[in-house]
Formats: C-alpha cells, sequence, structure tokens
C-alpha cells in the first residue's frame, strides 16, 4: 500500500451455513459468531482491527454539500444534522458514518465539503458487532461498549446497496485495518 491506497494481502472465503442470516440480516448470533470464529481460524485471519461490510437493504447511502465549515468536530456535527433531512432513517434508530469525498464551492461561492453518508438500521449493525464479539475479533472504527452511536461501515460495491459477494480481504496493516469482511 502506497499513497493511500489499500492492497489485498491475502483473500479466503467460503458460504456460512443455512439459517445464520437472511436477506443480509443475522438470524443466528450465536452461530453466526461461531461461524466467524472458525473461518478467521482455518484462515489464519488477524482478529484485531477488522472492519465489517453489510450488503442490505436497510441501509442507506447519499451525498450531501455542506459549505463554510473548516473544523473536523463541527464539520461532524453539521453532517449529523444534515443527516437528519436527507436519509431515509431516524437519527436515533441509525449507525452513521461519512467520508469526505472532497471539496468545491457552493452555489453562492462559498467553499463546501462533497460528503458520503452512510446509515444502517442500529439493530442491524448491532447483530453484526455482537457476533464479532463473540468470535474475538475487534473491530476498528467502533466505540467500545454496547451505547456505540457511530460505526465504521464498509458499503461493497454491487447488489441492492451494493455488494457483490467478495471473500474476506486481509489488508496490510500499515493501513490501520489488519483485516475487512463482507456478509451479505
Amino acid at each position: 500500500a502506497s499513497n493511500g491506497s489499500v492492497e489485498v494481502v491475502q483473500l479466503a472465503g467460503s458460504p456460512l451455513p443455512p439459517g445464520l442470516s437472511a436477506g443480509g440480516e443475522v438470524r443466528d448470533v450465536a452461530a453466526l459468531g461461531n461461524a466467524l470464529k472458525e473461518f478467521f481460524r482455518k484462515h489464519k485471519l488477524p482478529k484485531r482491527n477488522v472492519r465489517i461490510g453489510l450488503a442490505n437493504n436497510r441501509i442507506g447511502v447519499r451525498t450531501i454539500d455542506v459549505s463554510g465549515i473548516e473544523d473536523p468536530k463541527q464539520l461532524a456535527n453539521a453532517v449529523r444534522f444534515r443527516a437528519q433531512e436527507a436519509l431515509p432513517i431516524p437519527i436515533d434508530e441509525a449507525v452513521l458514518d461519512f467520508q469526505i469525498l472532497g471539496d468545491r464551492a457552493a452555489a453562492d461561492g462559498t467553499p463546501a465539503k462533497r460528503v458520503l453518508l452512510v446509515v444502517a438500521y442500529r439493530d442491524l449493525v448491532a447483530a453484526y458487532v455482537e457476533a464479532c464479539r463473540l468470535a474475538g475479533l475487534r473491530l476498528l472504527g467502533l466505540p467500545e461498549g454496547p451505547a456505540a452511536t457511530r460505526a465504521q461501515v464498509i458499503v461493497p460495491v454491487g447488489s441492492s446497496c451494493g455488494a457483490r459477494r467478495q471473500p474476506p480481504a486481509r489488508l496490510k496493516p500499515r493501513e490501520r485495518s489488519d483485516g475487512a469482511f463482507v456478509l451479505s
């Protein structure tokens, strides 16, 4: 990996046993946790700084512009406020993440940030987080404890919200994330 790019150094894949998930939602958290634990053991994948990618029709993705704000904390607050208007999920039921796509000029000429918002229902994310916890995986981008309100959600490219079925990828550790996997 160089210049901010990510290099895949290991791929592994296998189907989930029937009944663990349906339509991108967890049906049996404990069994999924056991399956993930075995999968990571079998393929010798790292268990820390793991990112998950979810593919589900209960995930929303939008782009918005936020103008006149440069301070990162103020920008995060402005994005959260704008998310309430732009996203189809009530903010108190949501896990929200965003990524700055770039700078541009607003209609009135003031500097603006183009922002990609990703939102998922909290209960959807919580089931996967719990399965990962049971598997002994440490997720990157999630605050500790049950009150996590912001997560790093990777939305894969393809399917209804974008996911092709891809095997989990082990990323070079220099990129802060030791591994990633996609559940769809």
